[in-house]
């Protein structure tokens, strides 16, 4: 007569050593299933990669993404896959040792699941790291995690950029010139006043400023006991409509604008300059949110573009920027023609529903650092 073992005599060690196998085999295979290359060049964009794709803009925007949406998120793809195959083949991972230590800790996963051993992490060598993480690479395990895979992008855009170069070059007033001409639309400037006020307040305000008039100059400035005490100071540097209108209100900004109105021109058209009024002079009573106001205009810059001298600093970053941008583009370009990217098939058509239930959105904001 056979007798019936105990549950804990009947799992033998060859039958669990076969369970965390099999463990280890099943979790290989999902981490391995998004995005992975075939062979060592061609790269190919699974149809499970492009389905979480959908998956998570959904998730994001309520909505099926359209044809074209799609189509962009398929481009961001491949760059993104162009750029961590790049870092890879550069030997980026060695310079960031936090991305090392990320890696290591998901092959150290992937051999706990597959031997049944405990996962904490142990006291390692740089060596050892750095063996982990390259582990961890060939068995697929970066293509899966969100912050590696950011990661390795960040440090190939960074490398295919110009690296440290491009924010050290000098960029000379030439190029700043030409920036200039180029973002004119951007970078032009409404027309902007250097200007002193006096203010008059309470209900007799607007009879007194109207009285005070007389006792202006317009090539002097106002008195020092002219007017009421304001939170406003008394003179100001260069500000525009829309300045005004902040500091004393709409009314006030209005009656400026009038004035500001000849300087939105371009001064170079033909007659402009003829026709702006002569400064420094009074404009007033104004009315604003304080009471009535005399402003002295002493000087107006007009619309377009601001002086070179004045800019200087934030062009210069902005077209050491721009050099990065068509650097990376032309490498991205580069990579496209030289590296086979294939795209899968997909199972089914954009506009049928995608099933989630076993491969949820992928929410970057809530990674965290192993």
């Amino acid at each position: 007569m056979i007798g019936t073992a105990e549950p804990s005599e009947a799992r033998s060690p060859w039958l669990t050593a076969l369970v965390y196998l099999a463990l280890g085999g099943l979790l290989y295979a999902f981490l391995n299933s998004s995005i992975a290359p075939s062979g060592d060049e061609e790269l190919v964009i699974s149809a499970a990669r492009q389905a979480q794709l959908r998956a998570d803009f959904e998730f994001h925007r309520q909505r099926q993404p359209t044809e074209q949406e799609m189509a962009e998120l398929l481009e961001e793809a491949i760059d993104e896959e162009l750029l961590i195959h790049e870092a890879l083949r550069r030997g980026l991972l060695t310079e960031d040792p936090l991305l090392q230590r990320r890696l290591a800790s998901l092959a150290r996963f992937a051999f706990a699941a597959e031997q049944g051993t405990p996962t904490a992490e142990p006291e390692e060598s740089e060596e050892l790291l750095r063996q982990r993480a390259e582990e961890s690479v060939e068995l697929g395990l970066h293509r899966r995690d969100p912050v590696a895979r950011d990661r390795l992008a960040v440090l190939a855009r960074y490398a295919l950029s110009g690296g440290d170069v491009p924010f050290e070059r000098s960029v000379s007033d030439q190029e700043l010139e030409d920036y200039l001409r180029r973002h004119a639309e951007t970078l032009s400037r409404s027309p902007r006043a250097q200007l002193e006020q006096i203010t008059f307040v309470g209900p007799d305000a607007l009879a007194r400023a109207t009285d005070y008039r007389q006792r202006l100059m317009d090539d002097q400035p106002a008195p020092a006991e002219a007017g009421d005490p304001t939170p406003q100071p008394r003179s100001f540097p260069w500000l525009t409509a829309e300045d005004l209108q902040q500091r004393f209100g709409e009314e006030f900004s209005q009656a400026l604008q009038e004035t500001l109105h000849p300087w939105e021109q371009n001064p170079q058209d033909a007659g402009a300059t003829s026709a702006l009024p002569q400064l420094p002079r009074w404009i007033g009573p104004v009315p604003s949110t304080y009471g009535f106001h005399w402003v002295r205009l002493l000087e107006v810059r007009p619309a377009g573009l601001p002086p070179l001298d004045e800019v200087r600093d934030q062009l210069v970053i902005q077209v050491r920027e721009e050099g990065r941008a068509e650097a990376l583009a032309e490498a991205l370009a580069r990579l496209r023609r030289n590296v086979p990217v294939v795209i899968e098939p997909l199972d089914q058509p954009l506009d049928e529903p995608v099933d989630t239930t076993t491969d949820e959105p992928t929410d970057r904001s809530t990674e965290a650092g192993p």
